[in-house]
């Protein structure tokens, strides 16, 4: 019985089971722009979903927000402020599990260019400060 159980284990871990307490996609993203090479951002995710979003449009203006994502089935959301009273929503695909192909939505209803986030790291287990 044990070998069945460790064989469906492993068949399944691939396909999304993760270890209890973790999010599957955690991690360090990179995010790029195709459409604006200057563009560069970094995303982490934490063991619980929690995010953020650091990105410049060019070296000297960094944009720093925080928020969660959302997973519904093959789509991930994620639902960021850098602290004012605007929410920005980045509405992705899931190609692969390193790999996620995302939109924003912005104020005046239209779409952004293509974002691509690689999954460059493990990422932290917790974005808390002081683990609270």
């Amino acid at each position: 019985m044990r070998k069945i159980a460790a064989v469906l284990l492993c068949l399944a871990w691939p396909f999304g089971l993760q270890a209890e307490g973790s999010f599957r996609h955690q991690g360090q993203w990179l995010a790029v722009i195709p459409a604006v090479p200057s563009y560069s951002g970094t995303v982490l995710v934490d063991g619980e979903g929690r995010v953020t979003w650091e990105a410049a449009w060019d070296p000297m203006k960094w944009n720093k927000s925080r928020g969660y994502v959302r997973v519904d089935g093959s789509m991930v959301e994620f639902i960021v402020t850098d602290g004012t009273h605007n929410a920005n929503r980045a509405r992705c695909t899931v190609q692969s599990k390193n790999l996620l192909h995302c939109y924003n939505t912005l104020s005046n209803g239209k779409t952004s260019d293509a974002i691509f986030l690689t999954r460059i790291g493990p990422g932290p287990a917790t974005l808390l400060s002081g683990h609270e």
